[in-house]
C-alpha cells in the first residue's frame, strides 16, 4: 500500500476507480474502467453537454439496526466524473481549508492502492482521545447531526468555504459564481436531479464534502466556546466535548445547537449523551465475543459454536444499536470448524441473518468460499434461504437484501424459479436487474427472466434517470438489444465510454478469502495508525 501525496490525476484516478459505488453493494460493481479511461473521456467528452450533464441517482436502502435503514445513493458516472475533478483540481485549496481544523480525527489523505479513495477513521484513536478528555475533566458531551448527509443543504457548501455573510451578499455577481464552493454546490445539484437538500451517501467526494461543513461547524463553535480546541474531538458528525463545573449541559448544547442551525441542520437529540469519569467506552459485548474459545475436539465443538451465537443473540438483544451479530459472524471465521459440525454452523449463520440481514455479506462471503475449498453445503437448504429473502424483501423493496442472495446465488450456482422472483421483475433497482440477467446469461433461471417492466424505461431518457446503470450496461453486455441506431452509442457522453468498453458490472468478480482480508484489514490498520501518528507528513 502507497501513501503519497499524488498530483491531480492521480486524485481523479482514486476517486473514479473506488469513490463511485457505495461500499455495501456485491462485489461485481465496480468503476475501474471509468479510472483507466479518465483521460480519453476527458478529451473526447464535448464541454458543453458534459457542463450541461445532470442525472438522478438510484436509491438503495441498507439495513441498521432493528427496523431502521439507511439510504445510500447509486450516483451516475459523469456527474461523479465533474464532482470528482473538481475536488482534484482545487484539491489544495480544499485542503488548506480542512487543515483549519484541530480536533478532526479523519483528514481525507488519499490512499493509492487500497479499497476506497481515503484512508479511514481510527477508532482506537478516538477512543484513547476520549478517556484523554475524561482524565482532564469531570464530564464529555457527546453528540451529532441527525441524518447529516441526507439534511445537509447544498448551498450551505460555499457558506461553509466562504462564510455565510458574503454568499448571501455577492451570491449574483460572477466572482460568487467562480468561487469553489459554488461550483460544489452546483456539481452536487447536478448529480441529484439538482436537488439543493441532501448529499449522495456512498460515493467518497461526499465525504469531503461533509468534513468542508465539519470544519466550519468547528469554527462556529469556537466563537462561542473557551478553549474549544483543546477539549472537543469531531469525526464526520460527531462531536465530543469535555467540561467541568464552570458549564452547564444546556449551555453546551446551546452553543452546537446554534453553530448547526447556522448551517440549516439539527441536533440528533437521540444520539445525545454524557460520559462520565471512569466511563468504559468500549462495549462490553466486544470483549465478551472476542474472547470466546472453541474447542477444535468434534465432540465439543457442536456446544461451543451453540452457546457463541446464542450469546451473540442475547447481547445483540441487549445493544441493539450494534452490530453485534455482523461482528459474531465476522469472529467465527477464525474457528477451526470440523467437518461434522460445519452443517450445525451453517444453520446459525443463515438464523442470524433472517433475524439481521446486515448480516448478509458476511455470510456470503463464508458460504462462497467455504464451497470454493470443498466443503459440503446442504443446498436445498440454501436454496430455501434465498427464496424467503427475495420473498419478503421485495415486496418491501429492499434491494439490498435481494441483490445479496442472487449474487450468492449466482456465486453457488442456485437455480432459482422464475415464479420466485416475480417481485424483483418489476423492480426499479439497476442492481437487481443486472444481477437477475447475469443469472439468466448463466441459465441459472428456470424459466427465464420477464423484462417487460425494464423495457419500459429502456431508451435515451433513462441515462439520466435512476436507473442508467441498468441502461448503459444492460446495452453494454448485449443482455437486452436496442433498436438500431443504439441510443446509447449516439449518446455524446454514454457513447464515448460505450465505445471503450467502460463496464461498471464485472461479470467475474468474486468476493475476497477471509485470509485475504483479514490481511489487508491488518495492513490497512497499521497503515492508518502510522499515518494518523504523522499527519502533517501526509495531509
Amino acid at each position: 500500500m502507497q501513501v503519497l501525496r499524488p498530483n491531480k490525476d492521480r486524485r481523479l484516478k482514486r476517486l473514479l476507480e473506488v469513490g463511485l459505488f457505495p461500499r455495501e453493494l456485491p462485489p461485481p460493481f465496480v468503476s475501474g474502467d471509468l479510472a483507466r479511461h479518465r483521460s480519453h473521456l476527458k478529451k473526447k467528452w464535448p464541454t458543453n453537454e458534459l457542463k450541461q450533464f445532470f442525472s438522478d441517482p438510484e436509491f438503495l436502502s441498507v439495513p441498521r439496526y432493528g427496523r431502521a435503514r439507511r439510504r445510500l445513493s447509486i450516483v451516475n458516472p459523469i456527474n461523479h466524473f465533474k464532482i470528482s475533478e473538481l475536488i482534484s483540481s482545487e484539491w489544495k485549496e480544499i485542503r488548506d481549508f480542512l487543515k483549519k481544523s484541530k480536533i478532526s480525527e479523519f483528514k481525507p489523505i488519499f490512499d493509492m492502492s487500497g479499497e476506497r479513495t481515503f484512508f479511514q477513521i481510527d477508532f482506537d484513536l478516538i477512543e484513547r482521545r476520549t478517556v484523554e478528555l475524561l482524565s482532564k475533566y469531570r464530564s464529555c458531551l457527546k453528540t451529532d447531526i441527525s441524518r447529516y448527509y441526507h439534511t445537509i443543504y447544498t448551498h450551505s457548501i460555499p457558506w461553509a468555504l466562504h462564510t455565510k455573510a458574503y454568499c448571501k451578499a455577492n451570491y449574483t455577481q460572477s466572482a460568487f459564481k467562480a468561487t469553489l464552493g459554488d461550483r460544489l454546490d452546483k456539481a452536487i445539484r447536478d448529480c441529484q436531479g439538482r436537488q439543493t437538500i441532501g448529499i449522495p451517501v456512498g460515493p467518497d467526494t461526499s465525504r469531503v464534502i461533509g468534513e468542508i461543513i465539519g470544519v466550519a461547524i468547528e469554527q462556529e463553535i469556537a466563537k462561542q466556546l473557551l478553549s474549544a480546541d483543546e477539549r472537543s474531538i469531531r469525526y464526520v458528525d460527531d462531536i465530543h466535548i469535555a467540561f467541568d463545573e464552570r458549564d452547564s449541559v444546556d449551555g453546551l448544547l446551546g452553543i452546537i445547537t446554534k453553530a448547526f442551525s447556522h448551517f440549516e441542520l439539527d441536533i440528533n437529540i437521540e444520539k445525545t449523551s454524557l460520559l462520565g469519569v471512569g466511563e468504559v467506552v468500549r462495549p462490553e459485548w466486544i470483549a465478551a465475543l472476542s474472547n470466546f474459545r472453541v474447542s477444535a475436539q468434534a465432540d465439543r465443538q457442536q456446544a461451543d459454536v451453540e452457546h457463541y451465537f446464542k450469546t451473540a443473540l442475547f447481547l445483540s438483544e441487549e445493544n441493539n444499536r450494534d452490530q453485534v451479530l455482523v461482528y459474531a459472524i465476522k469472529r467465527s471465521r477464525s474457528f477451526r470448524i470440523v467437518e461434522a459440525v460445519f452443517a450445525y454452523y451453517v444453520t446459525f449463520l443463515l438464523r442470524l441473518c433472517r433475524k439481521d440481514s446486515s448480516c448478509l455479506p458476511a455470510v456470503v462471503q463464508i458460504l462462497v468460499e467455504s464451497n470454493h475449498l470443498g466443503k459440503v453445503l446442504d443446498r436445498s437448504l440454501i436454496q430455501k434461504f434465498i427464496v424467503d429473502i427475495i420473498r419478503f424483501n421485495a415486496p418491501i423493496h429492499n434491494y439490498f437484501e435481494v441483490s445479496w442472495v442472487l449474487f450468492l446465488a449466482k456465486a453457488l450456482r442456485v437455480v432459482l424459479k422464475n415464479s420466485d422472483l416475480k417481485d424483483v421483475f418489476g423492480a426499479e433497482s439497476s442492481v437487481c436487474a443486472l444481477l437477475l440477467m447475469d443469472l439468466n446469461s448463466r441459465k441459472l433461471i428456470d424459466g427465464g427472466i420477464d423484462t417487460s417492466y425494464w423495457q419500459t424505461i429502456y431508451g435515451k431518457d433513462g441515462l439520466r434517470s435512476n436507473m442508467w446503470l441498468f441502461v448503459y450496461e444492460a446495452t453494454l453486455k448485449k443482455w437486452i438489444a436496442p433498436a438500431s441506431p443504439c441510443f446509447v452509442d449516439s449518446h455524446p457522453l454514454f457513447g464515448v465510454m460505450l465505445r471503450r468498453k467502460v463496464s461498471f458490472y464485472d461479470v467475474e468478480k468474486n468476493v475476497h478469502t477471509t485470509k485475504r482480508e483479514l490481511t489487508l484489514q491488518r495492513l490497512q490498520q497499521l497503515l492508518t495508525r502510522r499515518i494518523f501518528q504523522n499527519v502533517e507528513r501526509y495531509f
